[in-house]
């Protein structure tokens, strides 16, 4: 790494703190989201309520077919089920669980139901893209092929236009959903090789801790190649509570270091082949 790239890595590292603190006071769509979140789906994790934004923007209070006919509501008909993900548990040993998947499953708003309470709620989307900017070195397609191809050394990364999530990992493989939007897809991919990589072996860390440390290094994955990174802070933001944020970054930074180097060594070849 040149030492204009590890100044860079001190400055995010020294400017993190103040950045999430930043948009946890100013940033009205992140405030509304994590209003929005707080208020309805207490039990949900960030992932899903961003599905349930996807799918039912105006969405409540969602629960299952079973539980809205347990308080005495029925399903409207012609009403779209909203998929969320629920993770795949199996007992490691007894003091023990480990996520092996996730699956779908159907859940439905209030507002789907034949009892209606109160108006629609409208809500933001907020926008964690990671994007190009027009300074940035390399193409987005050349640098997504360059990325899944060095993850692709240590497992199988799929990619589906269908599902719902942007991403996520079993431990043993990566799957992303297909947007056709390179860099985001890019961004996703690095987020979800860190949980691969550090999340899946050893003592077990928070949600908080984990989601945090991964997308510090979608963070500086995106530094490093000069992409818009504004947007990820939202998602630290909305993961920050009861963080280290050091911690995290320093986590982030061992596995995405030599993962960079891995990634430009195949760019350069690209280079090479194309003069």
């Amino acid at each position: 790494m040149t030492d204009k790239f590890k100044k860079q890595m001190e400055n995010l590292k020294n400017n993190i703190d103040i950045k999430i603190k930043n948009l946890l006071g100013n940033s009205g769509e992140l405030q509304e989201f994590i209003k929005f979140h707080k208020a309805n789906f207490k039990t949900y994790s960030i992932r899903n309520t961003l599905l349930i934004y996807t799918q039912y923007p105006t969405a409540r209070h969602v629960a299952g077919f079973n539980k809205w006919k347990e308080l005495g509501f029925e399903i409207k008909k012609g009403e779209k089920a909203i998929k969320i993900l629920v993770p795949l548990i199996k007992k490691a040993s007894d003091s023990d669980e480990k996520i092996y998947g996730y699956k779908y499953v159907n859940v439905f708003d209030i507002f789907q139901v034949q009892d209606k309470d109160g108006k629609a709620i409208k809500t933001p989307i907020i926008d964690v893209e990671l994007k190009a900017k027009k300074s940035t070195k390399y193409s987005s397609d050349m640098l997504y092929k360059a990325t899944k191809e060095v993850i692709e050394d240590d497992c199988c990364v799929f990619l589906d236009k269908n599902i719902l999530a942007l991403g996520y990992t079993d431990g043993k493989r990566i799957f992303i959903k297909d947007s056709g939007k390179y860099v985001d897809m890019t961004g996703i991919m690095v987020h979800e090789y860190i949980h691969l990589k550090n999340h899946y072996i050893g003592k077990k860390r928070n949600k908080n801790q984990e989601e945090v440390e991964a997308e510090i290094g979608s963070v500086i994955y995106g530094a490093y190649f000069n992409l818009d990174i504004k947007n990820l802070y939202k998602y630290i933001a909305i993961y920050s509570k009861d963080v280290d944020l050091q911690e995290c970054f320093d986590m982030a930074y061992k596995t995405v270091e030599p993962f960079i180097e891995r990634v430009e060594q195949r760019l350069n070849i690209y280079n090479e082949d194309v003069a």
